[in-house]
């Protein structure tokens, strides 16, 4: 990076972000100069890249900000797009064409823009719209994708009662193809500020199913995760007391809302349960929370254990809820905690015992319930009887 001249800059690196600092007082209006590194946009969905015929930008591995602006408070920032006038331009942000306006820092860093060589698929409904962008030969594809897509995220805002940060929740869906090495069948994806990145090996796309469920759980972390937020712990951003629910519940209402948009049939439903119920049993971790297990999130093997378990725990929750309360008291509870501590809102971290009071408010016991099963290590609850019905 460089700045005008006589005006040197010094990177200091800390562990969550690199700083460059002036070497002398900035003048009042500077301009700084700098390019990107990107990751290898064939080994993450995460990549930000350009090539000759298209290019994907996420806001926070590309855009450099003055420290002392708040990252939530509102401010005046403008990006500029110099793309090829045949490159059509997709983002995130409010705007048009070339010019778009964040509205705050968490807005543009959470964000992210595509152009180039796509196929696009939209549809919308009255509270939602999806874009499916896939690469060139995936149009078909992008069109099966957002049939199945959207009536997923229609149920979403149903459940919650609104969009995550505005009136409408339009989400911008990119799926793109990596190459097979070492004959591994892959498929990786990211969330974002309503937007979902997807990468994967081509056999991959050929199960529908697979890439509409990581599409409907990435794109319910705009809710668990992204509005409803727990401070951040490494070595990922969750809370190890609250993965029960922002990764537990979030795979678990993946799986149900399909089901509620008649995306997926019950008896699939049911068959993935009994699976997941096997994987858990089976797992080397099986018997360990899964805050505890959260903490080793960074090895793949603690993966299945920690979104299968978590799913059955949702589930056996929402049981319960309904046991003692009625039905609808798990959902109702999740409204509840999306309308009082929405981020976006509030600017404030939830925690552990928020959560906990506001589940206990619709169902007695629900707390105690969460300490033991969800936050504990005592082994869940059988859900045998929680299975959709025909």
């Amino acid at each position: 990076a460089s700045t005008d001249p006589g005006y040197a800059l010094e990177r200091e690196s800390r562990q969550d972000r690199t700083l460059w600092r002036f070497a002398k007082r900035a003048p009042k209006t500077y301009s700084i100069t700098y390019r990107v590194e990107s990751y290898d946009p064939y080994l993450s969905p995460e990549a930000t890249f350009v090539s000759d015929r298209r290019a994907v930008a996420l806001g926070y591995s590309t855009f450099l900000v003055p420290l002392e602006l708040s990252d939530y408070l509102p401010c005046t920032i403008r990006v500029r797009i110099d793309a090829p006038k045949s490159w059509p331009v997709w983002t995130s942000w409010q705007g048009d064409g070339s010019q778009f306006t964040p509205q705050s820092v968490h807005e543009l860093w959470s964000g992210g823009l595509v152009a180039g060589k796509f196929k696009e698929s939209r549809l919308e409904s009255a509270h939602c719209g999806v874009t499916v962008l896939t690469e060139d030969r995936g149009a078909a594809r992008g069109l099966n994708v957002a049939n199945r897509l959207l009536p997923v995220i229609r149920e979403s805002v149903e459940l919650f009662g609104a969009a995550p940060n505005s009136k409408f929740l339009e989400v911008m869906a990119l799926y793109r193809t990596m190459p097979m090495t070492d004959r591994k069948s892959r498929m990786m994806g990211v969330s974002e500020n309503n937007s979902f990145f997807c990468l994967a090996t081509a056999d991959r796309y050929q199960d529908l199913e697979q890439i509409t469920l990581l599409a409907a759980h990435e794109c319910l972390h705009f809710y668990l995760g992204g509005a409803i937020v727990p401070k951040p712990k490494p070595p990922f951003n969750n809370s190890p007391e609250l993965i029960w629910l922002i990764e537990g519940v979030t795979e678990y209402l993946a799986h149900e809302l399909m089901v509620e948009a008649s995306v997926m049939k019950p008896a699939r439903f049911n068959e993935i349960v009994e699976s997941k119920r096997k994987q858990v049993k089976e797992h080397e971790y099986a018997s360990v929370s899964l805050a505890i297990a959260a903490g080793k999130f960074n090895r793949a093997e603690t993966y299945q254990v920690v979104y299968s378990k978590g799913f059955l725990i949702a589930q056996a929750l929402d049981q319960y809820m309904a046991e003692q309360s009625g039905e609808g008291a798990f959902d109702a509870a999740l409204r509840d905690l999306f309308q009082t501590h929405n981020f976006n809102e509030t600017h404030e971290w939830v925690t552990a015992s928020e959560v906990k009071a506001i589940f206990e408010a619709h169902c007695p016991g629900a707390a105690a319930w969460i300490e033991t099963y969800a936050e504990g290590s005592v082994a869940h609850p059988n859900v045998s009887d929680a299975s959709q019905s025909e």
